[in-house]
């Protein structure tokens, strides 16, 4: 049976990943103050796990946002695909004024799966940046 959930269960699972100016990545939790979330979020740890600072942050609500400022050439976002089960997910991210791309991963979670690419930008013009998901 499918579990109704708005938005991918464990959004920013991993970081945020900017090319900064200088070219070198810059990674950003989560929990960063650099992330600006409206809504109901959940925060919660996941020691052992692989995740980037093991942090999780996860919403069911696709009214709810989180937004990333930046200034790069790139920003990639990774999460994780848990619990195991079957899930109706999925995410939409919006870079400066552009449409939105979506990510929607396959139902079925047989195991948890960690440092999943949500989202990648590809290459960028260099200078200020906002990634809304």
């Amino acid at each position: 049976m499918l579990q109704p959930l708005n938005i991918l269960t464990l959004l920013f699972t991993i970081a945020w990943c900017c090319a900064t100016v200088l070219g070198a990545p810059q990674k950003i939790d989560n929990t960063s103050p650099e992330i600006q979330y409206t809504g109901a979020w959940s925060m919660f740890n996941t020691p052992g796990d692989g995740d980037f600072g093991n942090t999780l942050a996860f919403s069911q609500d696709n009214l709810d946002t989180a937004k990333l400022q930046f200034s790069g050439t790139s920003v990639t976002v990774f999460g994780a695909l848990k619990p195991v089960g079957t899930w109706n997910m999925h995410s939409a991210y919006y870079l400066d004024d552009s449409s939105p791309v979506g990510f929607i991963p396959n139902p079925l979670v047989a195991s948890e799966q960690h440092q999943v690419t949500f989202y990648s930008s590809g290459p960028l013009s260099d200078g200020p940046h906002t990634l809304t998901i």
